[in-house]
């Protein structure tokens, strides 16, 4: 049979998920540059660039040990009709050990005009998740133990989730749940009790612009994650945009996580990104940290210009 060997850090992990009903955890995933592509997690952000726009991350989290999360995005969006209406798709795979979740999702928004510099975006998703956990692969310290003797093979399960967005050229605030329904896997062969489920996570999102200089933005941040009966996760970042080319900043994730990115603005199109995270507890002895990759084209429309720098 073949062996998985995962480090101490992920197989109590997978315990965690797949021995207790009642655990709850952080399930959805991080990303360090979040603020890159608030269409992963909010829906009514589609539609808000202005133009086509395509955003990849990829994000490899806790480098140096076998069976580390493994996190790749895309989020394509734009706008549709008399730009008041957006559309967009999130594709995310996601890999813990034996685990491995790949998801699609469908956006919808709509965009209200509450002044000549502020809008509000509603936003609906739907799409699911295809599961998968070759928990017969793992090596245990008990080989009869009953909930690592059966696999998940490509169990679907169904999501439905919704946001609001914010925005004015200097400030915004965005809050969404991207699905509300709590779903539960069943081991394969087994018609009662679950071996995993789904949790419920709300996220909020605020930030805003401060003229530093003519040629120096400051962008503070704060993200805040909820999943009912664990602790609240707070992440807090600020960037610094020199010369509308470059932005440097510096994030903490609240007794977590401390962290540093860089931004490139290639063209007014394209833009590159890198983010180096260090775990603060104890899982820092067990890891040589946590690198994320971002890549964002805009497409113009028509051969137009778009019309103003969006910073959010």
């Amino acid at each position: 049979m073949k062996t998985i060997k995962l480090s101490l850090v992920a197989a109590s992990l997978c315990s965690l998920l797949f021995t207790s009903k009642d655990a709850v955890a952080q399930q959805e995933p991080l990303f360090t540059q979040y603020m890159q592509a608030p269409g992963i997690f909010n829906p009514a952000y589609a539609g808000s660039q202005e133009a086509l726009s395509i955003t990849t991350l990829s994000r490899l989290q806790w480098t140096g040990f076998d069976g580390a999360p493994r996190v790749h995005a895309l989020n394509v969006h734009s706008p549709i009709s008399d730009k008041n209406l957006g559309v967009g798709l999130t594709v995310l795979s996601d890999k813990l050990g034996p685990v491995n979740q790949t998801s699609f999702y469908g956006d919808v928004s709509y965009k209200l005009v509450v002044s000549n510099e502020a809008s509000l975006r509603l936003g609906l998703r739907a799409g699911g998740t295809l599961f998968n956990a070759a928990l017969g692969d793992l090596r245990t310290d008990d080989e009869t133990d009953p909930n690592f003797q059966r696999n998940v093979n490509n169990q679907f399960l169904p999501s439905f989730g919704f946001g609001a967005y914010f925005s004015t050229k200097s400030f915004f605030a965005g809050v969404s749940s991207p699905n509300f329904l709590s779903n539960e896997v069943g081991l394969d062969g087994v018609s009662t009790g679950r071996a995993y489920k789904q949790n419920i996570h709300i996220y909020s999102m605020v930030g805003g612009l401060i003229d530093i200089s003519p040629s120096v933005l400051l962008k503070p941040t704060v993200s805040v994650r909820y999943v009912g009966n664990a602790p609240i996760a707070i992440d807090a970042n600020a960037s610094v945009l020199l010369f509308d080319r470059v932005w440097l900043g510096a994030m903490y994730r609240v007794k977590s996580t401390l962290g540093g990115m860089a931004q490139f603005i290639i063209t007014d199109q394209f833009k590159v990104g890198y983010s180096y995270d260090r775990s603060t507890d104890i899982i820092q002895t067990v890891n040589n940290g946590t690198h994320e990759i971002m890549l964002n084209y805009n497409f113009n429309y028509g051969g137009s210009r778009i019309k103003s720098p969006r910073y959010f």
